[in-house]
């Protein structure tokens, strides 16, 4: 019933719990539990701390180059 009352975000754990076995001992799936518990904490965590850094940049022409001389050629 523990199982079954469970979140489908949690399907996958209770496939690998029931995989091969024809039994479970409610100690065991709670022991289970905690631990996936514990490991999804320690991901968040992680996931607060990374972060994605865009920096934009300028392609093409240089808009730095002085425009004075009108006889300046491109370099490029």
């Amino acid at each position: 019933m523990l199982l079954a009352s469970l979140p489908m975000s949690f399907k996958a754990l209770v496939q690998m719990l029931l995989v091969g076995r024809s039994t479970l001992n409610l100690d065991d799936v709670t022991v289970v539990l905690r631990e996936n518990e514990i490991m999804m904490r320690i991901e968040n965590v992680d996931d607060e701390h990374n972060a994605i850094v865009v920096v934009e940049s300028e392609r093409g022409r240089n808009h730095s180059r002085r425009h004075d001389d009108p006889r300046e050629r491109s370099k490029s």
